[in-house]
């Protein structure tokens, strides 16, 4: 008796470090989930950045060759 007393004690261990290891990879699976997200929004964000700098100088651009345009039609 003994003998499956310890092999069901160790098959009950083992189910429930089957178990934590479960609930550490789901946790692990969310966490990256979360940073993928973070990323993703990061990267927007940037893209953003970056399209309004880009609309700015553009317009900078487009005043300055219209400005050298009326000084050399003058």
């Amino acid at each position: 008796m003994t003998q499956k007393g310890t092999a069901l004690q160790n098959y009950n261990k083992l189910v429930k470090c089957i178990k934590e290891l479960c609930q550490k990879q789901e946790e692990m699976c969310k966490q990256i989930q979360q940073e993928k997200d973070e990323k993703q929004w990061l990267q927007n964000e940037s893209s953003q950045t970056q399209l309004s700098v880009l609309k700015r100088e553009s317009g900078k651009l487009t005043k300055a060759t219209a400005q050298s345009r009326r000084e050399a039609a003058e």
